[in-house]
């Protein structure tokens, strides 16, 4: 065989030198140095920081060649190693911590109120268990309790018919409901918290005149067959001599409801009545769980009282005419803990869901490169990092809250973005390269966003986790873990996987059989008529462009652009940006703070029917309040009693404190025979406090207010180390947030502003701080996320100015996310600022991917250019990954919790803004002040065109008649490949081995050196189907074909050669399913072999010119 082919020329050092100086006589710079060669004149703006970035750029590539190299080596020890650590990390799972206690998750850490409430367990002895007061114990009591209401509405529940019933249903929880424990039956007897030996309750059954007749004696009187009504009616006469509205220093209007009174203020009708049994609650003795657990017995039974026999019996199995609507004090921590609980359903019906979604976008019908087994691989990675970032964290010790049920969807939301990124890198590799030249590329380009990305995110996380929310700190842990494991299973797990489908792609594998497939010309070929065979078994290891562009991209390319970048539309974006920015403030100005109970609970629960009646009823309950004097006070002294009563008027003076129902031991103490008569006696303090102890210790009233003075005898004299007094505030309980929290601010501020040691505690104030630290701890953790974001980027990408507009996107879309809350009747709580904190991180993936798209653009010139090619490249990923996030999360529009509802509505409005940012004003915002390149004349470029204005070199193959040359057994061929100085240098093919079979589908391997020994090896599925890729616009050429092809000799004697054939006529489609024609419409074709090689290129393949035309 002999071949011939022309001589390329080899430039000479001197060619180069002359050369060079004529460059330099033209340009008048200097790229000649006499002594070091050619060099090129260097800007020294930024230098180092521009060095710092080249320097990254080219570890980068570095280490994805390397990684890259290393994946497709060793795919499946990689895989292995992943699924071991997650296995191993599965164990946390089950000996983590949970923190399910409400006050815990919604309240600060180290509020002013917890202080003071610290402070009061301090100073006074809290009974938890025996001589228990609710209003003394700062700590929230353990109760359950019932509203009754008349089945008919304007009957008397004081009447003797409807107290029998109420005795009744309290006779039904003190005996019925019981608990069993290691054979010890408990009932509400033995659980009770206790004052005076008797069982503490409020409610009218408390004014039972037990020393006369207990509960037992008066149920077993109403039950006697031969009862009178007139000794009935005595039994209840106590009921009709309350003294309205403040009885024994108990305020009635909190649980007794629309009433009437006569002339003496005493008590003659009722509407609605609440009953409230309380509970042990101290920890030490085991008593806490114990009420814990007869708490849920009372529950389950409480509601079906009326099928009991006892409740029957008690009321003379007549008609019931009460209804009832219950609650214990751990009910909205039951709701809050079990509403998660009952969504995971949904959690697994999203797994499923996105998972089809993502395969059906993902898919095509080319079965050999299609993607689609490889996105539904990477959503189930995605569940693997989540069960990995899970266990992790819960063997660091950090408890599990409620919040980070939403976790998950984090996890799906950022993985399927950094898919989409791959998706897009892959498609603009070399096709037909090997494996580890694709798995580089792809990790090259996808990887550098994605690292920033993820990197920024997890430090955002970890800063957040310092807020004064414990709530948050451990949601931020277990967020922070999660996209660092999303990010490590995608570069581990998920770059694996990709590994095994160049592999698979590049022998001609089908996805699903991973048996070699044909194209469907080949199978037409060899006779294969059955459709359905041809549409499912039919594949080709390159895409044509309407494979590799999606109809998203499509639409992008053709349309979208082409609009969106039109200078009339800029201006048109610019101004709905700016009325966009507007909305925004306004909305989060007007962004009311607070969340009310009726939306966190499930609206068909008991607890909500519980709190409509509480509403309706019990509108009027007020807040109780208590005035603490903590230092030493000299209550002897008339001036010191002065200035109390100077602070008592100043509460009074505000308006949301009433003025009647103040329970002060001083004032009882000045009103009692034993307070000192004369001047000289009260200014006495050892007569003060004797006195006051004996009244204290033996007067009946005083006796109440035991708890409330702390007294000590020293040196004969007795000395009040701290006290408090009692006030009643007006009903708050669904009032305003900012009302509330500025009526505790305000309080706080006569206490500080009076001359005593005093400040001023409630329970409800620990709920109502987090409206004050709420502002704070957005700002802060937005302002985290910000300037984390700043700074890597600012580290690691190019441009200061790309670094600001990044960082710019996310600001704006935060403060759109915040205000958009407003015109969506969303209130801004822990809870959906836990959701913003959570979206951010989608945030900032829209910021990068977009912005680094843009800077990383091959485009030189207009910033148009670089729009454009951004948008193509990260845009479209960009829009897909969004789509199949809020398809993940639109299952969670049925969800029942809270928790799930706030986070749907805040994700969809993430994902909404961040699209229109991504897709509209960022790039209209990058078009007008972006950096853009400019064209740059390299002067080794201008050496290399000019002395090798020759084209590479070829080996002639045939004319038009002769066999295509890859259906040959094999051909020797020898090409070149440019040196440094772009000239030619040979390179020598070993050998093309063809596939067996007869059908011609292609050449599978091509191996071959060049002249300095290293290896070269390509797996392609047809040599000659491929343009020189080198080119930028190879990809996607819409060159024209030559009009003239290039020269051809007839190849003689060539071995194996067939006689001549007649040639082909083919359409283009007719091409692109012989695998003829890839990507491009050209005149002849070659394939890319990376490395040392640049084309090989034949003249023997049949010219395609358009869809229609044959040649």
């Amino acid at each position: 065989m002999s071949t011939s082919a022309p001589k390329m020329k080899m430039p000479t050092s001197g060619e180069v030198e002359r050369e060079l100086l004529k460059m330099e006589k033209r340009s008048g710079s200097v790229v000649l140095d006499r002594d070091e060669g050619p060099i090129m004149k260097k800007k020294v703006t930024w230098a180092p920081y521009k060095s710092f970035h080249r320097y990254i750029k080219k570890l980068t590539g570095t280490l994805s060649s390397w990684y890259g190299k290393f994946l497709t080596e060793n795919p499946w020890v990689v895989i292995l190693i992943n699924l071991f650590f997650a296995s191993l990390l599965l164990c946390g799972l089950f000996i983590r911590e949970s923190l399910d206690d409400f006050e815990a998750l919604m309240t600060p850490n180290n509020s002013v109120s917890l202080k003071d409430r610290n402070t009061i367990s301090s100073l006074f002895y809290t009974h938890e268990d025996e001589d228990y007061v609710p209003s003394h114990n700062p700590y929230p009591p353990l109760y359950a309790e019932v509203i009754i209401t008349p089945l008919e509405e304007d009957a008397n529940l004081l009447d003797d018919n409807y107290l029998q019933q109420i005795f009744a249903l309290e006779s039904f929880v003190y005996s019925e409901i019981e608990l069993q424990i290691q054979g010890r039956v408990y009932k509400y007897s033995d659980l009770c918290a206790k004052r005076n030996g008797l069982c503490v309750k409020q409610g009218i059954t408390k004014y039972l005149p037990s020393h006369k007749l207990d509960l037992d004696s008066l149920m077993t009187e109403l039950m006697k067959e031969d009862m009178e009504e007139a000794r009935r009616h005595e039994l209840f006469q106590f009921a009709r001599n309350l003294s309205w509205p403040v009885q024994d220093d108990d305020f009635l209007p909190a649980f007794i409801s629309n009433t009437s009174v006569d002339a003496n203020n005493k008590l003659t009708g009722a509407n609605a009545v609440k009953l409230r049994w309380y509970l042990r609650q101290s920890a030490d003795t085991g008593a806490y769980d114990k009420s814990l657990k007869w708490m849920t017995n009372f529950e389950a039974r409480v509601s079906g009282f009326e099928h009991s026999v006892n409740f029957a019996e008690h009321i003379g199995n007549g008609p019931i005419k009460i209804r009832i609507t219950y609650a214990m004090s751990e009910s909205l921590n039951m709701l809050l803990n079990s509403a998660p609980e009952h969504d995971t359903d949904l959690f697994i019906f999203s797994y499923i869901f996105v998972l089809a979604f993502t395969m059906l976008i993902t898919g095509g019908t080319n079965w050999v490169t299609t993607r689609s087994l490889l996105a539904g691989v990477d959503v189930l990675a995605l569940g693997m990092a989540t069960v990995a970032a899970l266990g992790m964290v819960g063997m660091l010790g950090i408890a599990f809250v409620n919040s980070v049920s939403i976790m998950p969807l984090l996890v799906i939301g950022n993985g399927l973005d950094d898919l989409f990124i791959f998706m897009s890198a892959w498609k603009k590799t070399t096709q037909g390269a090997c494996e580890e030249k694709r798995v580089s590329q792809t990790l090259r380009k996808a990887g550098y966003p994605i690292t920033i990305s993820s990197v920024t995110s997890v430090l955002a996380f970890l800063l957040s986790t310092f807020t004064e929310f414990e709530n948050i700190n451990n949601f931020c842990f277990y967020s922070a873990s999660a996209v660092a494991w999303c990010f490590v299973v995608q570069m581990t797990f998920f770059g694996s996987c990709l590994a095994i489908h160049a592999r698979r792609v590049n022998r001609y594998r089908h996805c699903v059989t991973c048996m070699r497939a044909k194209t469907r010309y080949h199978m037409k070929r060899e006779g294969e008529r059955n459709p359905l065979k041809l549409l499912c078994c039919a594949g080709n290891q390159r895409e044509t462009n309407e494979e590799i562009d999606s109809i998203m991209q499509r639409i992008v390319h053709n349309h979208a652009i082409k609009v969106l970048l039109n200078p009339v539309s800029k201006c048109v974006v610019l101004i709905l940006y700016v009325a966009y920015i507007a909305a925004a403030c306004y909305g989060v100005k007007m962004t009311e703070r607070g969340v009310s109970l009726f939306s966190i609970v499930e609206p068909s629960s008991p607890y909500a029917q519980h709190l409509i009646s509480s509403n309706e009823h019990f509108d009027q309950t007020g807040i109780p309040l208590m005035v603490v004097f903590t230092d030493s006070v000299n209550y002897h002294n008339i001036e010191d009693q002065k200035k109390i009563e100077k602070l008592t008027e100043a509460l009074y003076s505000y308006e949301l404190i009433q003025r009647n129902f103040t329970i002060s031991w001083l004032d009882k103490y000045k009103a009692s025979k034993r307070y000192p008569a004369s001047n000289d006696s009260i200014g006495d303090q050892y007569k003060f406090g004797k006195h006051l102890k004996d009244f204290l210790d033996n007067d009946d009233i005083g006796q109440h207010y035991q708890d409330d003075v702390v007294m000590i005898e020293e040196n004969n004299k007795f000395i009040i180390t701290a006290s408090r007094i009692h006030f009643q505030a007006k009903n708050l309980w669904n009032s305003d947030f900012i009302l509330a929290s500025d009526f505790m601010m305000n309080v706080r501020s006569i206490a500080d502003k009076s001359d005593l040691p005093a400040i001023v505690f409630s329970g409800i104030f620990i709920y109502y701080e987090q409206y004050n630290y709420l502002i704070k701890t957005a700002i802060e953790v937005l302002a985290f996320s910000v300037l984390a974001l700043f700074a890597i980027s600012v580290l690691l990408v190019p441009s200061l100015l790309i670094a600001i507009i990044m960082t710019f996107t996310v600001i704006s879309i935060n403060v759109g996310v915040l205000g958009f809350m407003y015109f969506l009747r969303m209130k801004f709580s822990i809870v959906t600022l836990i959701d913003v904190i959570l979206s951010s991180a989608y945030v900032m993936d829209f910021a990068v991917h977009i912005c680094l798209g843009y800077m990383e653009s091959s485009k030189e010139g207009s910033r148009n250019e670089r729009v454009r090619e951004a948008m193509e490249s990260n845009g479209v990923p960009i829009f897909n990954g969004a789509l199949c996030t809020s398809a993940a999360i639109s299952v969670f529009a049925m969800a029942k919790s809270y928790l799930f509802k706030s986070f749907f509505k805040t994700c969809l409005l993430v994902i909404g803004l961040g699209v229109v940012h991504c897709l509209i004003f960022t790039p209209v915002i990058l078009s007008v002040i972006g950096p853009h390149k400019t064209k740059k004349k390299d002067p080794m470029m201008e050496v290399a065109r000019t002395l090798s204005s020759q084209p590479v070199a070829t080996n002639r193959f045939g004319t038009e008649d002769d066999f295509p040359f890859y259906e040959r057994p094999g051909f020797l061929a020898q090409t070149s490949t440019p040196n440094h100085l772009g000239g030619a240098v040979p390179l020598r093919i070993g050998s093309i081995s063809t596939r067996n079979g007869g059908g011609g589908a292609g050449v599978d391997d091509v191996a071959g050196s060049d002249v300095d020994g290293r290896c070269v090896s390509v797996q392609t599925s047809q040599v000659n189907v491929n343009h020189d890729l080198s080119s930028p616009r190879a990809a996607h050429s819409t060159s024209k074909v030559p009009t003239r092809p290039p020269p051809r000799r007839p190849v003689n004697n060539l071995p194996g050669a067939p006689p001549a054939v007649q040639p082909r006529m083919m359409t283009r489609s007719q091409a692109a399913d012989s695998g003829v024609y890839s990507n491009t419409n050209v005149g002849y074709q070659g394939f890319n072999l990376q490395g040392s090689v640049n084309s090989i290129a034949s003249a023997a393949n049949p010219y395609v010119v358009d869809n229609e035309t044959k040649v």
